[in-house]
């Protein structure tokens, strides 16, 4: 084991304190919002744990209060920004600031109720926004007889803000939210701005440039970005839009020389830091002793890993030694009430919940809340995450006493280490050393995508807005087209129209799905119908030759072909409008009377999951409803879990393509329509394993289209390497050929496509030379 000792660190104190803050700002929070006067955007890029949420928020004193001064909070978890909204009503109640906070997610907004009329989900999104949150007194805490119509701070996540800004609720609100949202917001803060992926890094530049294209910067609107560990590429972007001097980076890297003279405070303990080639549960198997000696001795901790199943494994060790009311967890699977009553325990096991920004609270502690953390690290960037979940010092009494950290990553990562065995080093002379040791992997992003989805994703918008604006506002439009495509795709020539073009067949597949009967979309029909062809046959027929013919195209012959045509290619427009992963299997009702998978004895997840680490039985909804009192929902998967499985038992899937040809599917024809780099959207798909499945687990996902890229074997080993440093993964598809069963490995849901631009070359080569061995 390597084991590295880690300086405190403390941050400067600002050298005067105008908004009579207690305790006094720092430094860089005063550098943040002095910043924010001037720059359209800007980013702080300090340590976790040195208060850029407090630095984020002191921008609030300078706006005038003003009903329209209304202020979007983005946090990427439910669990986060619910902590964030705590924060900010306590930040706005202590300095008599005139804002109302309001904490929105899905859950909360469905259950807005206004008046009988309000039964969407976008009516009530623009209500909450248009009245300051005053449309919803009751629901939303306010006093009936407060009628002041403060300026609004909305907290929510980047979902809800994502598919307003994305014309993607009811198309009776698409307009009126998209029109909210450009127009209401004067102070947009991102926090986490790390944790997206380059498809949702395209989706918040979008909103930026507009703001910049269409004059919200000059009339006051500011981003600020929160981020600990900011990439090259985001910044790249970011240059792009506003120029290198356009915005600011507020960064320990670039502080003026005369900060070194101000005084300082603490704000991160001294820190033992351990590596051990470990997984999680095989380290609560064996040091579940010594963790409960640290908890008996008044220590609190945390284990984070990257996978559900091994939180979940590690938790069963651990009760050997640890009672229950001693250790709880925070993961997806545990209902909220549960984790709201589990982050005041001794010890949490969490999973990727608690990466991004997480605050483990803990009851008037004089000292960090965290003492020690054990966590799993694939990537450079999990490690100064997780490690910087111990040792929190900022506001407390308390702020020498060491914490420690096991880092459980692979013995290569131990080996590049090994020099550094016993040193002591600054956090900033630790994050050198493993830049210069490669010591654990940068996690790669999908950069690509940006070009070429992220594109034709991000002029979507633009092509709705477009149809209701004047003459005038169309060339607004168009100039709003030419500042994404510098930002995005700086060497593409490709014109708007040509999105447009296929923005308009998306709307007639989607209008002749909903009614074949329906003009508009038939008249456009003959183009989607020769794209369907050329699909099927490789060859395109001309649209104008269909047109005369529509009703015999769309007679017995081809109809059926055309039609899952048209709902594959829906399908894969509905996972592209995903601001997150678009597919997952079917929850079902669990009954968890031994708590094997939450705190709770009763709760839903993710079916696959369930298959694929615990032995369970199948129950009926009435027995479901007899043994927990709770109703599942008609047609529900319910079931009792027994307990967690020896060995994971991983499921594969099976599929048999639709019959669009005569005689089934040669090979050839189906690599070309089906496996030729692109995703395509796979309906019927069946899970199978090496045990017999219960049938409705068997089809559980056999109904829904599922957007996959399939990638045959001999390009195998191109997939495994671009995937090695990204945070996705593969599973085996088994499909029914004429004659045989063919396998390929596949990229489910909205990762197929950001991956399919990495995997264009490998897939021109194979197409090329079919003899080819392509590593």
């Amino acid at each position: 084991m390597v084991e590295i000792h880690l300086t405190g660190q403390s941050e400067k104190v600002a050298a005067e304190n105008p908004f009579n803050l207690s305790p006094p700002p720092l430094y860089h929070q005063i550098r943040t919002v002095e910043a924010l006067k001037n720059a359209p955007l800007v980013m702080n890029a300090y340590n976790t744990g040195t208060g850029k949420t407090v630095a984020s928020l002191l921008h609030l004193f300078t706006l005038t209060g003003r009903p329209r001064d209304n202020v979007l909070f983005i946090a990427p978890t439910n669990e986060l920004l619910h902590q964030h909204y705590e924060d900010i009503c306590a930040f706005v109640a202590e300095n008599n600031l005139k804002f109302r906070p309001v904490e929105i997610n899905a859950a909360v907004l469905k259950s807005l109720h206004a008046n009988d009329r309000v039964d969407r989900n976008g009516e009530r999104f623009v209500d909450l926004i248009l009245s300051n949150g005053q449309a919803f007194h009751a629901e939303l805490g306010i006093d009936p007889n407060d009628h002041d119509k403060l300026p609004l701070i909305l907290v929510t996540n980047p979902d809800l803000f994502y598919y307003a800004l994305f014309w993607q609720f009811s198309s009776f609100d698409q307009r009126n939210l998209f029109h909210a949202v450009v127009t209401r917001f004067r102070y947009i803060v991102i926090d986490e701005f790390h944790y997206y992926d380059s498809k949702q890094l395209a989706n918040f530049l979008f909103f930026m440039a507009l703001s910049k294209d269409w004059g919200y910067f000059g009339e006051g609107r500011r981003f600020c970005l929160l981020s600990a560990t900011p990439d090259e590429g985001t910044r790249t972007y970011l240059d792009r839009l506003f120029g290198a001097d356009g915005w600011v980076l507020v960064s320990p890297e670039n502080e003026p020389a005369e900060a070194s003279s101000l005084p300082t405070t603490p704000v991160l303990a001294p820190l033992t830091l351990g590596f051990a080639d470990e997984t999680i549960e095989k380290y609560a198997e064996s040091q579940g002793k010594s963790v409960g000696e640290r908890l008996r001795s008044g220590k609190d901790g945390a284990l984070i890993a990257n996978a559900l199943w091994r939180i979940n494994q590690a938790h069963a060790s651990l009760r050997a030694s640890i009672a229950s009311e001693s250790m709880g967890r925070i993961t997806g699977a545990q209902p909220i009430e549960e984790r709201r009553k589990d982050q005041f325990k001794p010890l949490i096991l969490a999973t990727p919940t608690v990466d991004i920004g997480y605050n483990f609270k803990k009851q008037a502690k004089a000292r960090q809340n965290l003492d020690f953390v054990v966590f799993e690290a694939r990537f450079r960037d999990e490690l100064i995450q997780r490690m910087g979940r111990a040792g929190r010092v900022l506001g407390k009494i308390e702020t020498n006493t060491p914490s420690e950290a096991i880092a459980l990553v692979g013995q290569e990562s131990i080996g590049a280490l090994q020099t550094a065995n016993g040193q002591t080093f600054s956090r900033a002379e630790f994050l050198a050393l493993l830049k210069r040791t490669n010591a654990l992997p940068e996690k790669e992003d999908f950069q690509a995508y940006v070009s070429r989805g992220g594109l034709e994703e991000n002029v979507f918008p633009l092509y709705n807005a477009k149809k209701m604006l004047s003459a005038e506002g169309r060339q607004r439009i168009e100039g709003l087209f030419e500042t994404i495509l510098s930002v995005y795709a700086p060497n593409s020539k490709r014109p708007l129209w040509s999105f447009e073009a296929h923005w308009k067949k998306q709307e007639a597949i989607a209008g002749w799905l909903r009614d074949p009967k329906d003009s508009y979309s038939r008249s456009k029909l003959p183009e989607v119908i020769a794209d369907y062809f050329e699909w099927l046959t490789g060859g395109k027929p001309e649209a104008n030759d269909i047109r005369p013919r529509l009703n015999e195209f769309l007679g017995p012959q081809y109809v059926d072909g055309i039609r899952i045509y048209c709902e594959m290619e829906r399908a894969k427009i509905q996972a592209q409008f995903s601001f997150r992963d678009s597919f997952s299997s079917p929850n079902a009702w669990v009954y968890d009377p031994d708590r094997l998978l939450s705190g709770a004895e009763t709760t839903q997840y993710d079916l696959i999951h369930l298959v694929e680490n615990y032995q369970f039985t199948l129950l009926e909804g009435t027995q479901f409803q007899q043994a927990t009192g709770k109703t599942p929902t008609r047609e529900s998967i319910c079931v009792r879990l027994h307990q967690h499985r020896t060995e994971r038992l991983r499921v594969a899937l099976r599929w048999r393509p639709p019959r669009l040809l005569d005689g089934g599917w040669p090979e050839s024809d189906f690599i070309r329509c089906f496996s030729a780099g692109k995703p395509v959207a796979l309906n019927g798909i069946q899970l199978r394993t090496d045990e017999p499945l219960y049938p409705e687990i068997r089809d559980a996902v056999r109904s829904q289209y599922v957007l996959a890229l399939l990638v045959p074997e001999r390009l195998f080993g191109v997939l495994r390497a671009q995937i090695r440093y990204r945070a996705i993964y593969s599973r085996k598809l088994l499909v029914d050929l004429p004659g045989e069963e063919k396998e390929f490995e596949v990229i489910l849901g909205t990762n197929a496509l950001l991956l399919e631009p990495l995997m264009a070359w490998a897939f021109q080569q194979a197409q090329v030379n079919d003899d080819a061995i392509i590593l």
